[in-house]
């Protein structure tokens, strides 16, 4: 959960202004302030759900040029949109709260060459679904828990942070485990 303030949460209860912003980002970075190219958003959804193996994915239509080529901003070829959810506050002020990070899949447009583009984009764990090992791996007895995280993230986002609500670092694997 983002923090917010009491303001936000006050406000969030009752009528309220929306606003969303988008950025598309450069893959890998982290925080809730991300450098990129804010877009605008005609319309989008992010749908949440914490027992999916890919826990959050994103709709979204802008209105942007089609990509020229495959290092355009819209090309599903890296880059994420960072997405924002905030409350206009009657005093002008906007407070912000990140929806998350979302690798693009998916861009259409269906009334080409100057039509409104549709994404189809999913969480960062989408990447690691996508990097199953094509072979297993076994990790042997002893092996750490935060070992294993890091290695298997790693691979995937490589200066990844990973924090545990247990102490990963200490837990391990009394016997070997194989990955596949």
């Amino acid at each position: 959960m983002r923090p917010v303030s009491d303001r936000f949460l006050t406000t969030v209860r009752g009528s309220h202004a929306m606003a969303a912003r988008a950025r598309v980002c450069a893959p890998g970075q982290v925080g809730v302030n991300p450098l990129g190219v804010e877009i605008p958003i005609v319309s989008g959804d992010v749908q949440l759900d914490a027992t999916a193996d890919i826990r959050g994915t994103l709709d979204l239509t802008t209105e942007w040029d089609w990509p020229a080529d495959p290092g355009g901003l819209l090309t599903p070829y890296g880059n994420e949109l960072y997405v924002e959810r905030g409350i206009v506050y009657g005093d002008g002020g906007t407070e912000w709260v990140g929806q998350g990070y979302y690798r693009l899949y998916d861009v259409d447009q269906d009334a080409a060459p100057k039509g409104q583009i549709t994404i189809a984009a999913r969480d960062r764990m989408s990447g690691i679904i996508d990097a199953r090992p094509l072979a297993p791996m076994e990790f042997g007895a002893g092996t750490s828990v935060a070992a294993i995280f890091d290695f298997v993230v790693g691979e995937v986002y490589p200066g990844a942070v990973i924090l545990f609500d247990f102490d990963a670092g200490t837990t391990t694997f009394p016997t070997s485990h194989v990955l596949e």
